[in-house]
């Protein structure tokens, strides 16, 4: 089982490969990031928490999809560039806050009964 920092990033890394397709469906990231249902629940309640993620939710269950937000964009970006060696990631990731350079659309879902 991956620890919780590493699974966050496996999350956010999974969304941010799929923000042109917006909301990522629950069983998908189950299986990109491979751990039980109630792991995952817990951690992205914690990343919804923190702005990182917006959660699509049905009576009754935590979350059926999940998109990453610009914040959450800017956490990987800003993170990259650090680990990278950048001196510019809190530049980067202010430009990027101040000039909308990421504006993420929200999906539109039909749930049929």
């Amino acid at each position: 089982m991956k620890d919780a920092v590493a699974l966050r990033k496996a999350v956010l890394k999974v969304l941010a490969d799929n923000v042109t397709a917006g909301y990522v469906d629950s069983e998908t990231l189950l299986g990109k990031v491979e751990v039980d249902r109630d792991t995952l629940d817990k951690q992205m309640l914690y990343l919804e928490g923190k702005g990182y993620v917006r959660l699509l939710r049905e009576l009754g269950s935590t979350f059926i999809a999940a998109e990453i937000t610009a914040d959450g964009i800017e956490i990987i970006w800003s993170r990259m560039l650090a680990s990278k060696g950048h001196s510019s990631a809190s530049r980067l990731t202010s430009t990027v806050k101040s000039k909308a350079l990421f504006t993420l659309a929200p999906a539109t879902f039909t749930l049929i009964s």
